[in-house]
């Protein structure tokens, strides 16, 4: 029988996060607006299950790849490896998280196709890592800024189980036990969400740090990041849903409406009938019967290994958020944002270094960066890292336009020189668009009347009433002169010499 390839449906639940959270909470919201008495906040938390970043398993020399023939990377437990260990490790200490002086792995016995020796080798007992927190910062429509807090309650190192695929006959199915026994850990959030798109953001903010950190690709696609969602209505039993939590808020609320109790089960979202369906009872943690595992040993995490593992790691979002959303910078997010998603932190520093003065020209020359350097720079599809204007270039193009030297206008056409390909020295591309070379009126004039006499339809259309034309007029006068004249001086000579009928 071919066998039949099953993409794993987590990719959901970005999806369908993003596309039902607020038809949702509106629902949600007429819910409550009848029900006083109880009370119907969402409480949603995640299990996220993260594959690391090894070319073997866990246990075993056996290869850590999926697109191979079905079970045909396949070998015996024989030796824990070193790797994941260190990557669970930094990924914990990218997360934010406390560690313990010893770690061991326990036995979790359940019986199911894809796990044939009746038990998983995860942590129970002495987990990896608890207590992390992560700050998700996000705009509010009024522009303020809104911090939410990822709390996690626990990161813990396991091997991974087989891959079922479901044949169109539901009494058979497939199992492909290539990814059996690779490394993951998986994360524990606190029901710390409210809300579809917050968790869906959480779980963005969480693979961002990981691929960070180059602990995990993290992709959803090929089933590198997996999640599942606890969710709970009030004070009322939490259910775990595999893929998807939007439609179980709506179930819940349902329930709680006919006055009916809530039990606890483990559901799945089946994304072609867009219906949840019930897996099995919720375990709980006695159902598992946890034991240690007798063939392996404690181990200690000293405090050198920690400090290691970290000093390994980059900087990472939150602690630069941090920073330059406060004093003295206090940056939109926004602008905060790109400058961390083009990696460009250190080129603003150095040109505020070259200004001398963080305090009033920090939003200026981060202005500067992401919506002229970066903006002409994206239209030609040249990366950040190969941009070829310098820092003390930036700088002294700022200081220019502050000191009245140069206009905005011409700023920009300077800008688009030197990527371009200009070679002079920046001061004598400054000098030829200063106002020593363009303050001389009859040239500004002669200018203006050019364009005009060339351009007599438009000029007519702005003489019926068109005013807005007068647009694409100061447009052609500010590209032939490359912005080395005022805008505001343009606009009006143009306007005086079409209104005493000079054209």
């Amino acid at each position: 029988m071919k066998y039949k390839e099953h993409c794993y449906k987590g990719i959901n639940i970005f999806k369908l996060f993003y596309k039902n959270s607020i038809k949702t909470i509106k629902q949600f919201h007429k819910y409550y607006s009848t029900i006083h008495s109880f009370n119907l906040t969402p409480a949603i938390g995640l299990e996220i299950h993260v594959r690391l970043a090894t070319s073997i398993k866990l246990f075993s020399e056996s290869e850590n790849k999926f697109s191979r023939i079905p079970n045909s990377s396949v070998d015996f437990f024989d030796k824990l490896n070193k790797t994941p260990i260190l990557l669970a490790i930094k990924s914990a200490i990218a997360l934010s998280c406390k560690f313990p002086k010893k770690i061991s792995f326990d036995r979790k016995h359940y019986f199911y196709p894809d796990q044939p020796a009746g038990y998983q080798i995860t942590q129970y007992y002495y987990p990896l890592a608890k207590n992390g927190i992560i700050k998700l910062y996000q705009s509010e429509e009024n522009n303020q800024l809104k911090i939410i807090t990822i709390k996690i309650k626990q990161i813990h190192l396991e091997q991974d189980t087989g891959k079922t695929s479901y044949l169109s006959n539901p009494s058979k199915s497939l199992i492909d036990f290539n990814r059996m026994g690779s490394p993951l850990i998986e994360i524990i959030t606190k029901p710390c969400f409210s809300s579809g798109k917050e968790a869906g953001e959480a779980i963005k903010k969480i693979q961002s740090i990981l691929r960070s950190a180059s602990t995990s690709d993290a992709n959803i696609e090929d089933g590198g990041l997996r999640c599942d969602v606890n969710i709970s209505i009030g004070n009322h039993p939490k259910c775990e849903i595999k893929n998807l939590a939007n439609c179980e808020i709506k179930r819940q609320i349902s329930i709680i409406n006919l006055g009916k109790e809530i039990k606890k089960q483990t559901l799945k979202y089946d994304a072609e009938k867009n219906i949840i369906i019930k897996l099995r009872d919720k375990e709980e943690s006695v159902d598992y019967r946890y034991i240690p595992e007798p063939d392996l040993p404690e181990i200690v995490l000293s405090k050198k290994l920690l400090k290691e593992c970290k000093k390994s790691l980059p900087k990472f979002t939150d602690t630069v958020f941090q920073k330059y959303l406060s004093n003295p910078y206090k940056l939109p997010l926004r602008i905060v944002k790109t400058l961390a998603k083009k990696h460009a932190f250190d080129y603003f520093e150095k040109v505020l270094k070259n200004l001398g003065d963080p305090i009033n020209y920090s939003e200026i020359v981060a202005n500067w960066i992401v919506n002229k350097l970066l903006r002409q720079l994206n239209i030609r599809n040249i990366s950040f890292q190969k941009n070829p204007v310098n820092p003390e270039t930036v700088a002294y193009i700022i200081k220019a336009v502050e000191s009245n030297h140069i206009t905005d206008t011409s700023a920009k056409f300077i800008l688009y020189n030197i990527i371009e390909g200009d070679t002079r020295d920046i001061y004598d591309i400054v000098k030829s668009f200063g106002h020593e070379n363009t303050s001389n009126p009859y040239l500004m004039l002669k200018v203006c009347q050019e364009i005009l006499i060339n351009h007599k339809k438009q000029v007519d259309q702005y003489k019926s009433g068109q005013n807005k034309i007068m647009k694409w007029i100061l447009g052609k006068v500010i590209k032939e002169t490359q912005g080395k004249f005022p805008v505001e001086e343009l606009e009006q000579l143009l306007k005086e010499i079409i209104n005493k009928n000079n054209i």
